[in-house]
């Protein structure tokens, strides 16, 4: 239990000698199993690109960086001495983009694209199973297309109630005519009571950041019930959001957006959580792509 803890301390967290280790973090060492499942690497990493994000170039001679230093040593010795284009450059207060920053930066986006579109092929084969009949679903039940949901969430960021309008598309969503090739003249409200969709985030939000992430929904779905159905008496209040407790909790970096799908898979046939855990996540991952292949590969 001592050896990991200085493991924690010093190979991970990257702490000095009189600091504490953060107790949540001390706790893990209590549960072998569970300390040697859980992500230290991402733990360790994201530590370490916090400190250096923090450095201040002004007034320090010094900089104390925490994480996993080692890791940011090794690349110094191999990469810094053979390189010069990947020094930070600087013009006018502003970092100019080095070649090693444009391959880190095209490298992270092509793996959140590849992400992206396996989400919005998993949420194209579900809306294409609810067309089936019949349906392995209630009809009640609707799935959002992920195109529309990101451009849905970057709508948002626009959004100024003075000038807002919504979109086409939107009204498509609503009536249940979008996507195009699988419209089933559904409407929200009237029809469904339910619809799921993927939105994802990058790192794991505190209660305050999740609120601010699902605003695009919590408030944008209202003002469109409120344009879409007149009758209907309007209101400014924004739905809540409610956190299910029950949801196995995804240890292992890099499940979540198989926990994500096999949740909505579980919600939209009304059955639990029973038997999901990291261990049979590899599995159910393997599973989902032949699905998926078979499915919508065509389209």
């Amino acid at each position: 239990m001592i050896g990991w803890l200085c493991v924690l301390s010093i190979g991970i967290l990257g702490i000095s000698p009189g600091s504490r280790i953060p107790l949540e973090e001390a706790k893990r060492v209590l549960d072998a199993e569970a300390f040697e499942r859980y992500p230290w690497g991402l733990v360790g990493f994201s530590s370490l690109v916090n400190s250096v994000k923090l450095v201040s170039y002004e007034g320090k001679k010094k900089y104390t960086l925490r994480g996993c230093v080692h890791a940011l040593l090794i690349w110094v010795h191999l990469i810094v001495k053979a390189q010069s284009d990947i020094y930070p450059q600087w013009d006018d207060d502003k970092k100019v983009l080095t070649t090693l920053d444009t391959k880190i930066e095209a490298k992270v986006n092509a793996k959140v694209a590849q992400a992206e579109q396996h989400m919005a092929s998993s949420m194209l084969m579900f809306h294409k199973r609810s067309m089936r009949n019949p349906s392995p679903y209630s009809l009640k039940i609707a799935f959002l297309d992920h195109w529309f949901v990101k451009t849905w969430v970057r709508d948002y960021k626009k959004y100024d109630p003075k000038t807002w309008q919504f979109s086409d598309t939107y009204k498509k969503v609503f009536n249940g005519n979008y996507p195009k090739e699988f419209s089933n003249n559904r409407k929200w409200l009237k029809d469904v009571d339910r619809f799921f969709l993927c939105h994802l985030i990058n790192a794991v939000p505190s209660i305050t950041d999740l609120l601010e992430e699902c605003r695009p929904f919590t408030k944008m779905i209202l003002l469109l019930l409120n344009e879409m159905v007149p009758e209907r008496k309007k209101s400014s209040q924004q739905f809540r959001i409610s956190r299910p407790k029950s949801v196995p909790k995804n240890e292992d970096h890099g499940d979540c957006g198989v926990y994500a799908l096999k949740d909505i898979e579980c919600k939209a046939v009304g059955c639990g959580f029973e038997g999901l855990s990291d261990q049979c996540i590899p599995a159910m991952r393997i599973k989902l792509a032949a699905k998926i292949y078979d499915e919508v590969s065509g389209l």
